[in-house]
């Protein structure tokens, strides 16, 4: 097999796949994931984790950058960062791509890392937890679902 060197499509059975290679990076910090929750093409809430290698914390932020009451999706259910998680310097960037990629799509969580002032992109999931996360606390399982508006049932 071919060594893909920038990016492009290949093509496997009937299905053409875009493979994006980025270069190698050099990160002296340990990442941060900025997981944007996304509802009908409108991020909501930011989902920051932090310190994976250590204790574990895991943060929400609104799009003013505001700390939430909740955390989440992780089981048993990790604490949140002892101190306030810094705004990443492309978070604007990030919420702008987030909702570009979640447009016309009832729920989309989209993930990124900032390495030195830049935003690298992560990965799009449907369905965080494979959809059998909960939030602590648990009023917030409700609060979220009534955020996510289906589309009709076509005929």
């Amino acid at each position: 097999m071919a060594e893909i060197t920038s990016g492009g499509y290949i093509l496997i059975g009937d299905f053409a796949v875009f493979v994006l290679k980025e270069e190698q990076t050099v990160i002296n910090e340990e990442l941060k994931d900025y997981k944007f929750y996304c509802f009908n093409g409108q991020p909501k809430y930011c989902q920051v984790i932090s310190d994976r290698s250590k204790i574990e914390t895991i943060d929400f932020y609104d799009m003013d950058w505001k700390h939430q009451e909740f955390t989440g999706l992780a089981f048993p259910h990790k604490p949140y960062s002892k101190c306030v998680i810094p705004k990443p310097v492309t978070f604007e960037n990030m919420k702008g791509l987030a909702t570009v990629m979640s447009k016309e799509i009832p729920f989309l969580r989209v993930d990124f890392y900032e390495v030195n002032g830049k935003m690298y992109f992560g990965e799009l999931t449907f369905y965080p937890a494979s959809g059998f996360g909960e939030f602590e606390p648990g009023i917030w399982n409700e609060k979220l679902g009534q955020m996510l508006k289906l589309p009709e049932k076509r005929k």
